[in-house]
């Protein structure tokens, strides 16, 4: 709608426009001078129209509605009106004193971006109106699909912005190549970081298949990595996700660590005979036990029962775990949370903690075992299906195997994001290395 639209709706308005003639005589003035003149927006910026004659043309041109509008939000919406027309009804309708607000602080190219895009751009601006000009600026020139993806980055919309009208089309095509997950780590490893960005587009415009890589890469080194990334030039070597890996285990779960060597100080824990007895019948009552010695419920202290009670007696441990009745017990009411696959297997607890060649990184493994989980509706298999199905016995066997031929918790590690590189699909594998990363550098 151009400027001055208002006043032409009002004399085209038949009776009530020539109404509005009488009433208000600057109205004709205007009108001769506009078609005069030819050009309405410098006619209307010209500033020569009065309040009350402004009010008059809304009224006429836009009825009822036009009335109700001025009377609700005043000569501030006469002017909008006035000056944009469908486009201000548009925006004012749905958004009333909002956009008021936005137009004032954005200006035309603003209200354009509203009456184009609707509720969904008032909204996203309204959220982000302290950047408001970056944000106008992405809905402009990408629309509907500017819109979706500032809707699906949440709290960084005005960073998406920005680093968008700083760096264009280049920015834009990575982050829309970006699934959800990566996404997330994208955005969280550039927050108000420019030197990570020109390096991720640096990396982009080598190969952009490399980039999900160079984003865990930066995720886990810092600056370091950015420094590393910029040398090669943008190009990632072939065996950097294994050396990623590799570096980072070394530096295990250091909260998990912490916990775990809290844990190995306490005493060990030793059960009478009765005790043994009484569990081996009815293994609800290690509910009781595991409180008794740890101060905390089953969930929250199997963990710490079973590590103290493997040092002081694993003559014990085995025992309890070679009753089906009592393992089922503690895998399902301990180690298990419904609808999640645990990638260093609650089968394996025994061995961790009892098994000489697992040493320290034992203990730690049980601790960890709830921690590298990953939800089992989003372990899906390049063969087909997903984690319930044909195949998932065969998958957990071989996980199984896997997990047992190695000898330490960082040989774990790494044989496991192996073999779900082999057999994941790429966004199954993309969240469990997500998953992997959270664990290694807690």
């Amino acid at each position: 709608a151009t400027v001055g639209l208002a006043s032409i709706q009002a004399i085209r308005a038949g009776a009530k426009a020539k109404k509005a003639l009488e009433i208000y005589p600057g109205l004709k003035r205007a009108t001769k001078t506009i078609e005069k003149v030819g050009d309405l927006a410098k006619t209307a910026k010209s500033g020569k129209f009065s309040d009350k004659l402004i009010r008059g043309t809304v009224s006429v041109a836009y009825g009822k509605v036009g009335k109700k509008l001025i009377k609700t939000y005043g000569d501030d919406a006469a002017k909008l009106l006035f000056k944009h027309g469908d486009n201000a009804m548009y925006a004012l309708t749905n958004g009333g004193e909002v956009v008021l607000k936005i137009v004032k602080k954005g200006g035309e190219k603003a209200l354009k971006v509203i009456f184009d895009n609707g509720e969904d751009a008032i909204k996203i601006i309204t959220k982000n109106i302290d950047n408001l000009d970056d944000v106008v600026e992405f809905i402009s020139k990408k629309g509907k699909a500017g819109i979706k993806l500032l809707q699906n980055v949440g709290e960084y919309a005005s960073e998406v912005s920005k680093s968008f009208v700083k760096y264009g089309e280049d920015y834009f095509n990575i982050v829309k190549k970006l699934g959800t997950r990566n996404l997330r780590v994208f955005l969280k490893t550039t927050s108000n970081n420019d030197d990570v960005i020109q390096t991720l587009l640096l990396v982009q415009k080598q190969d952009p298949k490399n980039l999900t890589k160079a984003i865990k890469y930066i995720e886990a080194y810092g600056n370091k990595g950015v420094n590393k990334i910029q040398k090669w030039n943008g190009n990632i070597p072939e065996e950097i996700t294994f050396n990623v890996i590799k570096i980072e285990k070394k530096r295990l779960l250091s909260s998990i660590k912490t916990i775990t060597d809290e844990m190995l100080l306490k005493p060990g824990i030793k059960l009478t005979e009765k005790q043994m007895d009484d569990v081996v019948s009815n293994p609800r009552l290690l509910r009781k036990l595991v409180y008794d010695t740890t101060g905390k419920r089953f969930n929250e202290g199997y963990a710490e029962f079973f590590i103290r009670l493997s040092k002081e007696s694993p003559e014990q441990m085995k025992k309890l775990w070679g009753s089906t009745y009592v393992k089922n017990f503690i895998k399902n009411t301990g180690i298990r949370s419904g609808g999640v696959h645990e990638w260093l297997m609650c089968s394996n607890l025994l061995d961790f903690l009892i098994n000489p060649k697992w040493g320290k990184d034992g203990p730690y493994l049980v601790n960890a075992m709830t921690a590298l989980v990953q939800n089992t509706q989003n372990v899906r298999f390049k063969k087909g299906g997903a984690h319930g199905g044909d195949w998932s016995g065969t998958f957990h066997n071989i996980l199984f195997q896997r997990i047992n031929m190695c000898e330490s918790a960082s040989e774990i590690y790494e044989s496991i994001r192996i073999y779900a590189s082999e057999v994941l699909t790429p966004d199954s594998y993309d969240e469990f290395m997500e998953i992997l990363h959270k664990v290694l550098n807690t």
